[in-house]
């Protein structure tokens, strides 16, 4: 790695960390003056509301959209690390792959894999997911709008005795 690149790397990281952290510091101000959770920034209020279907579904409504889809998650990473998820990423990771297999079996309609088509038809077919459910949302995507999470998706919580807790 060349000194340029690094000191871009850096920068990057800098430019990043500072917005997480004026987030996170209008976050507290906010729950601390009104004791609710409000985040108005599109992924960042993603992440944080959305993990609590990945961390504890149980807690969502039966008709939920992501109930279901969460527990199922939940035991299977159970069963495969031998330990529960005590993340949201893990559900990400498993969303994304939701996306993708679904995008995949359109695309193999329309051409062979290995070759420049199929690349083409697999990203087209990414963005022309619509109303597929995952774990931490439906995901529906278009031109302009490629994270593809609706409002559907978001849930309200309360912080009770250190523990997030589902407020309907």
């Amino acid at each position: 790695m060349t000194a340029d690149i690094a000191a871009i790397l850096a920068i990057d990281g800098i430019a990043t960390g500072a917005v997480y952290a004026l987030v996170a510091i209008g976050t507290v101000l906010i729950f601390t003056v009104t004791r609710v959770i409000f985040i108005p920034c599109g992924d960042i209020a993603a992440f944080t509301a959305l993990t609590l279907a990945a961390l504890d579904a149980r807690q969502l409504p039966d008709d939920h959209f992501a109930k279901k889809l969460a527990l199922e998650f939940r035991a299977a990473f159970l069963k495969a690390n031998n330990v529960p998820t005590t993340d949201g990423f893990s559900a990400y990771s498993f969303d994304g792959w939701r996306i993708f297999t679904s995008a995949a079996e359109r695309a193999l309609k329309t051409a062979k894999p290995g070759t420049v088509e199929f690349r083409k038809a697999l990203r087209d077919e990414i963005l022309n997911t619509k109303e597929l459910s995952g774990v931490h949302a439906v995901y529906n995507f278009k031109p302009g709008a490629y994270y593809g999470v609706d409002e559907r998706a978001l849930v309200i919580v309360r912080l009770v005795n250190g523990a997030w807790t589902y407020q309907p």
